[in-house]
């Protein structure tokens, strides 16, 4: 099968939709198909040759986004030279709309995963949330109505999709589990005691952008009211992100910067030695469509503290692995507190469920995948033939 992918993020810009778009590709080409990527040009990078980069210039709300030119391209005749059976898109905005146009023009279905909760976004646009909140749900629903199949990471956005009046076909496909690295001991010990103040202290995580809707400052205030109570934790936040510079800067200013530490961009190969030397999990995010961190987290056996919101609730089960709180500063340093203080509760939530990593592979999810192409193909050619 050839497959167009196309997205309006990409590398050399890592987040979740980049991890999904790269575990898919890796394992559907494993599986003999040939996946082409439209994703916007970056200066000075040099993509590899599946990928058909795009004119784009910075996006005016974050600059590690792009705002693509693609129409140019819709003109070429390379198009018709790949033989494509299926288009996916990434995105609703412009190389979703290229992704669009071109299944009109070659008359093959248009697949789109929605991964991101736009009207949680809206923020970054500097328009009134009263206007833009509205004309998110609205622009969803339209380029939705004009998918085949609209794919989502959980039942969770079915619901939201739904309440915006999306009537095409909706599954829910969550993103696959990438391998998980396996650290010897004693590299885990070594890389453990960068962080460690003592041989006790516990090391909490957060994997993710450093951004206004992961909530990140209940983080560290919930952290906070920890350290002031003489509690031996370190807080890892792991990634980058537009937050990150006015984050530091409240953490200096708490005087914590010695146990609240900011990594930056850690490459994703890596992620899983900050996964092996961590002891609690931690993820106030309100706006997630999945949670992909949680799951990765979940597969090293780590016992999460999560914030109690749509998808997050799917994947934590509370006092079962993890433990879930109010959107709250308090509720969350009380449930902190709780773990942290009890080993036996601690030990308890480390419930590693190898048979759902097993289902939850990023292998897995891709045949899946694959079948829903493969239906989707079969509906279009028959109701072309009707």
């Amino acid at each position: 099968m050839n497959i167009l992918f196309a997205t309006d993020t990409y590398t050399p810009n890592i987040n979740g939709v980049v991890i999904s778009i790269e575990n898919y590709y890796k394992n559907l080409s494993e599986l003999n198909h040939k996946v082409y990527i439209v994703a916007p040009k970056y200066p000075y990078y040099k993509f590899p040759q599946n990928v058909i980069p795009v004119r784009s210039i910075p996006f005016w709300g974050e600059k590690e986004y792009r705002f693509s030119f693609p129409f140019k391209i819709l003109k070429k005749t390379r198009w018709s030279k790949l033989k494509l059976d299926i288009i996916h898109t990434h995105t609703i905005f412009n190389l979703g709309i290229f992704g669009y146009y071109l299944s009109k023009r070659l008359n093959i279905p248009l697949v789109h995963t929605y991964h991101t909760y736009y009207e949680k976004y809206v923020h970054y646009l500097y328009i009134p949330q009263f206007i833009s909140k509205p004309a998110a749900r609205l622009y969803s629903r339209y380029y939705l109505g004009k998918c085949d199949l609209t794919i989502t990471p959980s039942q969770k956005m079915i619901n939201v999709l739904k309440s915006y009046g999306v009537k095409n076909k909706i599954v829910s496909l969550p993103t696959g589990i990438g391998n998980i690295k396996k650290y010897s001991e004693e590299e885990i010990h070594d890389f453990k005691r960068k962080f460690q103040r003592t041989p006790k202290t516990k090391i909490l995580l957060y994997v993710g952008r450093i951004a206004q809707e992961k909530n990140i400052e209940l983080l560290i205030k919930a952290v906070f009211n920890l350290l002031n109570e003489k509690a031996d934790i370190v807080l890892l936040l792991v990634g980058d992100g537009p937050r990150k510079r006015h984050l530091q800067k409240f953490v200096n200013s708490l005087g914590k910067e010695d146990h609240i530490i900011f990594t930056g961009y850690i490459p994703y190969e890596d992620i899983g030695l900050y996964y092996s030397i961590s002891d609690i999990f931690v993820f106030s995010s309100i706006t997630e469509t999945q949670g992909l961190v949680i799951l990765e987290a979940l597969s090293y056996g780590l016992p999460i503290v999560a914030v109690k919101a749509g998808p997050t609730c799917d994947l934590v089960k509370n006092e079962v692995n993890g433990l879930l709180t109010e959107n709250s500063e308090i509720d969350f340093f009380q449930k902190l507190k709780n773990i942290i203080y009890n080993e036996n509760l601690l030990n308890k939530l480390k419930n590693r469920d190898d048979e759902k990593i097993k289902e939850l592979s990023t292998l897995n999810q891709c045949i899946k995948l694959v079948n829903y192409y493969r239906k989707t193909i079969e509906e279009r050619n028959k109701n072309n033939s009707n």
